[in-house]
């Protein structure tokens, strides 16, 4: 072998070398996630925490204090639901992930308050009311105890509507005994009784062959489920009365965030703090409400103000039965915080 070809070998040796040692040397923070990122590419949940992680990605890559440092590394398919990947990442399994109330559940049955129904004016109000000391106790809490660290409410996934295939719908009377999915929320099972259905709990995953098979006859889902499931082509009619909202918040696994170091804890804070969508979703919302409107395959539900404020405090009523065993400041806040 020539003196040249010797050289040229050593050389590329050296600079493989070198290239996996700088692989090596980034950290991996593992972005978990119980369905690819395919999956949620129409969706509000996707297009959100595409908005955040894309940010992230971003200044991990390009600012001048962490790139080199660290690589997000998503992590989807091999979890099977949001309370596992909650779960990995409390327990050091990952670094970041998205939640909702109903998978904080787990550790602090407070959190089942947020998916009471016909709580929250808006997310406004619901920001509001984690902003008090009361929602902030029970937010440190789950840090500490629990190793979970909210770091952002993104948004709302969109108000949850009734949506069903049964109708004409004037009066509480019409929707009478009909089968309604909903999504294990102790909330929405505790107003659809009161409401005189049958509330049965069904994975996301069921609902479209539950509406083929008669299994259920409509669902309680966030509006911007629609477009997902295609609900025009199983449920004729929307009542657009807010059940509630629909909060998601991106965690972190606490005893790593709080490892990193200040200065580059604050660039995070940058990336995942500071953008907001919420605002242009709500906007979204009142289009897609409006295009069920406009569709003739589908029919906006419109009833008397006498009506609406019936439907409106039946919700009122099963909050209060519902949250009675709850400690009453956290209630408390939610009304001193609604204006």
């Amino acid at each position: 072998m020539t003196y040249r070809k010797v050289t040229l070998l050593l050389c590329t040796f050296v600079l493989a070398l070198l290239l996996t040692t700088g692989a090596e040397a980034k950290q991996q923070v593992k972005y978990l996630q119980s369905s690819p990122l395919t999956a949620f590419e129409t969706t509000l949940e996707g297009k959100s925490i595409s908005v955040y992680l894309g940010s992230l990605e971003y200044l991990m890559n390009e600012h001048s204090k962490l790139k080199g440092k660290y690589a997000l590394k998503f992590v989807g398919s091999v979890f099977t639901s949001p309370t596992d990947c909650l779960t990995a990442v409390a327990s050091g399994g990952g670094q970041l992930t998205y939640t909702a109330p109903q998978f904080l559940e787990q550790y602090d049955p407070a959190w089942k308050l947020i998916t009471a129904p016909g709580l929250f004016k808006d997310f406004d109000h619901f920001l509001r009311t984690m902003d008090t000391p009361a929602w902030k106790a029970r937010v440190e809490e789950l840090s500490k105890k629990n190793g979970v660290t909210v770091i952002k409410w993104m948004a709302s996934i969109g108000d949850f509507y009734l949506f069903t295939n049964k109708g004409p719908i004037k009066t509480m009377e019409d929707v009478k005994g009909q089968k309604i999915r909903y999504n294990g929320a102790q909330g929405y099972a505790a107003a659809l009784k009161k409401f005189g259905t049958t509330g049965i709990a069904l994975p996301y995953t069921e609902v479209v062959s539950s509406l083929q098979t008669n299994m259920v006859d409509g669902l309680l889902s966030e509006i911007f489920a629609s477009d997902y499931y295609d609900l025009p082509r199983y449920t004729k009619y929307l009542v657009p009365i807010s059940w509630g909202i629909a909060p998601m918040a991106m965690v972190a696994n606490t005893k790593w965030w709080e490892s990193l170091p200040e200065e580059e804890r604050a660039i995070f804070k940058q990336a995942l703090i500071t953008p907001n969508v919420y605002k242009f979703y709500e906007q979204l919302q009142v289009e897609e409400v409006k295009n069920w409107d406009k569709n003739p395959k589908t029919e906006l539900v419109v009833l008397s103000a006498e009506e609406q404020e019936k439907w409106r405090q039946s919700l009122v009523k099963s909050t209060k039965e519902f949250s009675k065993d709850l400690p009453p400041e956290l209630m408390q806040a939610v009304l001193d915080t609604q204006n």
